[in-house]
């Protein structure tokens, strides 16, 4: 079948997608597997075999991340319930001046995020932020966006969330290059970002005429903080260790693999990324400890079980319906289509951003698009010698942070506790990730060419 045919079956396969999870509202799983098993049908794999290829997709998936994602959002979930993460935000944002307060948010937002998923970093965040707008006389929209921006890029582009540790699973890279380039790329951004977000949004009238009071819910009630009044709270030290020691401990690893042929067992042990969400995940344990009963704890586990259940579901109907794709040879066609020099460069890494853009709009997700892209485009990466993979992962997950609409949870999440209207939410949601993801792409293409080999 000829790559044009490919791509064609792949759009009706994306149409089906999206019909089944918009319009009928099916599980994202199974509407992921009917679209995998119509790419097999039209292409001639038989049945059996594509619900084998998907079924291995899928395992190799849950192989390579299950524990990983599952121990980290043990460490999160714990985190947030015990204190540690609302200790971290109102620490942070009292360490800067009034006039760098929303600067405070965009960064505390990220940090607290690269453990805790998104929608749990805002519940954390708002009611501070709130507060902090009250103070500083600044519009309820730039808050949104600031806590967006990120925890959406810390959950986007920084491992162990879902998308960026699928990431380096698929290009076969080091977790320690995709956590240094997704934080150091993503964090740029944002300073590029905030200053328009801040002229359009907050200009020095005072009233900004793109988002105006049409954009907010009349009806909206604020969530509010969690009840910590009897609760012995963590340290900010303390609270930080299990977000931090995971990362440390990986980045050890990652790095004495890199500049030596010889590593210790010791450090290949504590530097795996499932010992080192472990531990952090025993922090988290120790952390809710001084302030949650047995029955606390317990529930609060179960909750993150059954949240990364959801999520490694998703995640890994995601991989294997790339693995389905993957599986019709388009990966060799794009290769002999662009080649393998360095000249390919910047066509693979725009072929790469512009499939995750299709994806996500397609599929809703922003973590099952990226992984769907990546693992569909390895072969094309893997050919590729003259640059690092890391800089083609980022290309794959920025196009998927391209367009959040309305089959993203991620947009209702952001809409409704901000206490905006359907076109509130697209004017701050998913026209600034828009412009935030345009961005990162530029600076993909530049950084590629300066450090290929990062």
């Amino acid at each position: 079948m000829s790559l044009s045919m490919i791509l064609l079956n792949m759009a009706i396969a994306l149409v089906i997608i999206m019909v089944l999870i918009i319009k009928l509202n099916i599980n994202a799983t199974i509407s992921l597997f009917i679209g995998g098993l119509y790419m097999g049908i039209v292409t001639n794999m038989g049945l059996t075999e594509t619900v084998d290829i998907f079924t291995k997709g899928f395992g190799g998936i849950m192989g390579s991340m299950g524990l990983s994602i599952g121990f980290g959002v043990i460490m999160g979930q714990l985190l947030s319930d015990a204190g540690g993460a609302y200790v971290i935000a109102k620490k942070m944002v009292s360490f800067f001046p009034k006039e760098k307060a929303v600067i405070a948010l965009i960064l505390t937002s990220f940090i607290i995020s690269i453990p805790v998923f998104f929608d749990v970093t805002l519940i954390i965040m708002i009611p501070i932020a709130f507060a902090v707008a009250k103070e500083i006389g600044a519009p309820r929209s730039l808050i949104a966006c600031a806590l967006v921006a990120g925890a959406g890029s810390a959950h986007s582009y920084v491992p162990p969330t879902p998308a960026p540790l699928a990431a380096a699973e698929i290009l076969n890279l080091s977790l320690g290059s995709m956590i240094i380039v997704g934080s150091i790329i993503s964090l740029i951004a944002i300073v590029a970002v905030y200053p328009i977000m801040k002229h359009i949004l907050w200009p020095k009238d005072g009233q900004s005429k793109f988002f105006t009071d049409k954009d907010m819910d009349p009806d909206f009630i604020p969530i509010q903080s969690g009840n910590y009044v009897d609760k012995t709270l963590p340290s900010f030290s303390v609270a930080l260790l299990p977000i931090f020691l995971p990362v440390i401990l990986i980045l050890i690893g990652s790095t004495w693999h890199a500049v030596s042929d010889s590593v210790p067992p010791i450090i290949s042990f504590i530097g795996d990324k499932n010992i080192a969400l472990m531990i952090g995940a025993l922090i988290s344990y120790t952390i809710a400890r001084e302030n949650m009963t047995k029955s606390e704890i317990s529930r609060s586990v179960n909750k993150a079980l059954e949240t990364s259940g959801v999520v490694l579901l998703i995640t890994g109907a995601g991989g294997a319906f790339g693995s389905v794709i993957k599986s019709t040879g388009i990966g060799d066609m794009i290769t002999a289509l662009v080649g393998t020099s360095s000249s390919a460069v910047v066509p693979v890494i725009l072929i790469t951003y512009f499939i995750g853009v299709i994806f996500r709009v397609c599929m809703g997700s922003a973590s099952s698009a990226g992984i769907t892209t990546l693992t569909i485009m390895s072969p094309v990466i893997a050919s590729i010698a003259t640059v690092h993979p890391v800089w083609f992962a980022m290309a794959g997950l920025a196009g998927c942070n391209m367009i959040g609409l309305v089959n993203d949870s991620g947009f209702w999440v952001s809409t409704n506790l901000n206490g905006f209207t359907v076109t509130g939410g697209l004017k701050t949601y998913t026209v600034f990730g828009a412009i935030r993801s345009l961005v990162i792409l530029l600076l993909i293409l530049i950084a590629s060419q300066l450090f290929p080999l990062v």
